[in-house]
């Protein structure tokens, strides 16, 4: 067989497979996009297609499950029996169309970008103790976790995570029956801490702060909506979403504002690595790879982000107004008035003082466990100092862009061990001149 005959062969057969894939997956695309536009003009009356994603087989996922589908299918859904698709029509019902597709005018939109490890938690409470905030906690876990359990992939997992945000700022859940099971039947505590408005209405009888071991009721699409509609701003804490760039359409659509949430790499590393502290030769192992190379790659590409991330959203037009740039050292060492600036950026006004007790209460005590919002903030931020040892920091700070990034950030190295460990000699200074576009070190503090 010659070598052209073979070519010819190969290029016939993936060409094919290609046309099958575009048949196959056409429908779910194209009710996709329906979906999108038809949510966007329920919600605000504007065009189709004003600073939405765009989907496509490039770019959206061609192979969603049902129960997550229902938000990428619009307004189609499969019968079992026969497997053919029937069309649901929310305007055929004026009270779920009403209600849970809603006319809500848009209000102040805001998310919380971060990584884990870095505070993210307690600064989404500061928009979690407000009664006047709709606060979210990481509402892509369910979408996640309805991916996963049937093995569908994730590589698009933040387009469709974007989808979803879109649908919640606009307190839309007409398809996101998946997310409202997820937080129906829960314990009071978890949903205190996964959407704290809901508390009220779904554990009318428990009380904050019990012992968690009553299950809560179930979460309906206008109960939902109701209480979204009632706030004037709606929050996101998302550890999911690391770049910008993915939230554009939202900054263009619902007006979002970013908070950009960083954190010195070292500490950020001896958080999220307990166990390194107590191997020796940890830093060889870094340098290796096997330390592990999964924990080197993610230190690569969360001190690249970073940088990109303050570039793009300090510089360029389209998102220099909606961007916030906010280090886990500064909320630690003035957590009131760090907040304040906070809120002015969301437009939010004063902050309440039921916001301010609780940054109190949680500030100035201890309260042991890896995922606790207590400590005493201001010792907090430097504990890493005690934990790693100079060839560990010294590691950290070599790895990828990690120095660059903690020139930018105003992260300084260390010399040497006596240097690492008096915590008298601050690791943290003011954002230097050259990389402050926004004049950070202005309201921000050093320790």
């Amino acid at each position: 067989m010659s070598r052209r005959y073979l070519f010819f062969l190969v290029t016939v057969s993936v060409a094919c497979f290609l046309l099958y894939l575009v048949v196959r997956h056409a429908p779910i695309l194209e009710s996709h996009q329906s979906h999108i536009v038809s949510a966007v003009k329920s919600r605000s009356g504007q065009s189709s297609d004003v600073g939405l994603p765009s989907f496509s087989p490039c770019n959206c996922s061609c192979s969603t499950v049902n129960s997550v589908t229902r938000a990428a299918k619009g307004r189609h859904a499969t019968t079992p029996a026969s497997g053919h698709q029937t069309v649901v029509d929310v305007n055929s019902d004026p009270v779920r169309h009403d209600v849970v597709m809603g006319t809500r005018p848009l209000g102040s939109s805001v998310v919380i970008m971060a990584v884990m490890r870095t505070g993210s938690s307690f600064v989404g409470e500061i928009f979690g103790q407000n009664e006047n905030t709709f606060y979210l906690f990481e509402p892509g876990i369910p979408l996640e976790n309805e991916l996963i359990a049937h093995n569908e992939t994730s590589v698009f997992m933040q387009q469709l995570y974007i989808d979803m945000m879109n649908s919640l700022y606009r307190c839309n859940v007409t398809y996101l029956d998946f997310y409202l099971k997820s937080l129906s039947g829960k314990n009071q505590n978890t949903i205190l801490k996964s959407a704290p408005r809901l508390f009220d209405s779904l554990c009318p009888k428990m009380k904050r702060g019990g012992s968690g071991r009553f299950l809560c009721g179930k979460v309906s699409p206008i109960r939902f909506v109701q209480k979204c509609r009632e706030k004037r701003s709606i929050v996101i804490k998302s550890i999911r979403i690391w770049h910008i760039g993915m939230f554009l359409p939202l900054i263009q659509s619902t007006n979002l504002k970013v908070i950009h949430l960083v954190r010195d790499p070292r500490g950020m590393t001896a958080s999220r690595v307990p166990a390194m502290n107590v191997v020796d030769n940890t830093s060889n192992k870094l340098k290796a790879g096997s330390f592990t190379e999964e924990m080197r790659e993610y230190l690569i590409r969360y001190c690249s982000l970073s940088l990109e991330n303050k570039e793009t959203g300090s510089y360029l037009p389209k998102y220099r107004d909606n961007y916030f740039l906010l280090r886990y050292e500064d909320m630690s060492l003035d957590p009131g008035r760090v907040t304040q600036l906070i809120y002015n950026f969301t437009g939010l006004g004063a902050v309440p003082e039921t916001v301010s007790k609780w940054i109190a209460e949680n500030t100035q005590a201890y309260r042991p466990g890896v995922y606790s919002t207590t400590r005493v903030s201001s010792q907090v931020y430097q504990s890493w100092r005690k934990k790693l040892d100079f060839k560990t920091a010294k590691a950290i700070e070599n790895v990828g862009r990690c120095a660059e990034m903690m020139e930018h950030f105003g992260y300084l190295p260390v010399r040497d061990k006596s240097h690492l460990k008096n915590l008298s000699f601050p690791l943290l200074a003011p954002i230097p001149a050259e990389h402050d576009s926004q004049k950070y070190q202005s309201y921000r503090f050093t320790g």
